[in-house]
């Protein structure tokens, strides 16, 4: 005899009543669900007493009852603030994909294939328990800053934007960065035996990224506010100084629990300049009557 079939799309009100009625127990019956599309539909058998299969009842469920609440997030940066640690530690979280700097690649080509890149990456992501996707990225590395701005605000974005007091300390980052580049192929260092000890700055070179950087900051800063999205500037010193609290608001604004992770870079500029530094005295004076004179030494 071939199974009764039972279909209700309402609610899960008619199951419960047709299990009650049979004398059955609805948990001992209910399976994981089988299929994902618009519902979710939970098959289940019900056995009489000769335990062969006389019902078979699909209830169907919406899918926001079953699978988490989905954030699209992005990381906006200029080099040297924490972001490669930041998207390095929230990857580890169980709940959160954090993709790495996608979008370089793709900055010779056209606004079509980043479109594509980004759309992809911020997919909900099938069969999956993950709360929240994104990226990390440098506005100077967007092809169509307009069209970018668009797609986020399309897609509900929430903004992480990275940012750093000491812009003096950045440079002196910068700088390092490019000889640790040149000595072990990558701009950072992953272990605390990796040192580069004092380096020599050139102060015309210093003083121009110096400028560049205050556009480049200038321009970022003007990008968040226009794109008007949900967002939370973090500061590279507040990671420094306090990493839990720092990623426990990350994670607040994901709408993730905090889990403790820790990306794989590591510090290697010297909070102390005059430590990383080979001409630091040099270098300090020619700023000793501008704004920055003090970013030197705190």
């Amino acid at each position: 005899m071939r199974p009764k079939i039972d279909l209700d799309l309402r609610s899960a009100q008619r199951y419960e009543t047709v299990i009650a009625s049979r004398g059955y127990s609805a948990p001992q019956f209910v399976t994981p669900p089988l299929q994902i599309t618009n519902n979710v539909f939970i098959v289940c058998l019900l056995p009489n007493a000769c335990n062969t299969i006389t019902h078979l009842i699909i209830i169907f469920i919406p899918v926001m009852r079953v699978f988490p609440k989905i954030n699209r997030f992005v990381v906006l940066f200029e080099g040297r603030t924490g972001s490669t640690y930041l998207t390095e530690s929230l990857n580890k979280h169980p709940y959160v994909r954090a993709e790495g700097e996608i979008l370089v690649s793709t900055k010779n080509e056209d606004w079509g294939a980043q479109k594509e890149i980004v759309t992809n990456i911020l997919k909900r992501p099938k069969f999956s328990r993950l709360h929240a996707v994104g990226f990390k990225t440098k506005l100077r590395d967007i092809i169509n800053v307009e069209q970018f701005g668009k797609l986020l605000r399309d897609q509900k974005v929430l903004i992480i934007y990275m940012n750093r007091h000491n812009r003096v300390k950045t440079v002196v980052s910068m700088l390092r960065s490019r000889v640790l580049k040149e000595k072990v192929g990558d701009y950072n260092a992953r272990s605390n035996d990796l040192t580069l000890g004092k380096i020599i700055l050139d102060p015309d070179i210093f003083d121009e990224l110096l400028k560049m950087r205050e556009e480049l900051d200038k321009r970022l800063r003007t990008f968040v506010e226009y794109i008007d999205l949900p967002t939370t500037e973090l500061f590279y010193e507040d990671m420094l100084s306090d990493e839990e609290l720092f990623f426990t608001n990350v994670c607040k604004f994901l709408e993730v629990p905090y889990i403790a992770s820790r990306g794989e870079t590591v510090k290697n500029t010297s909070d102390n300049l005059s430590e990383s530094v080979e001409n630091f005295d040099e270098l300090r004076s020619r700023y000793s009557n501008t704004a920055y004179k003090y970013q030197f030494d705190t």
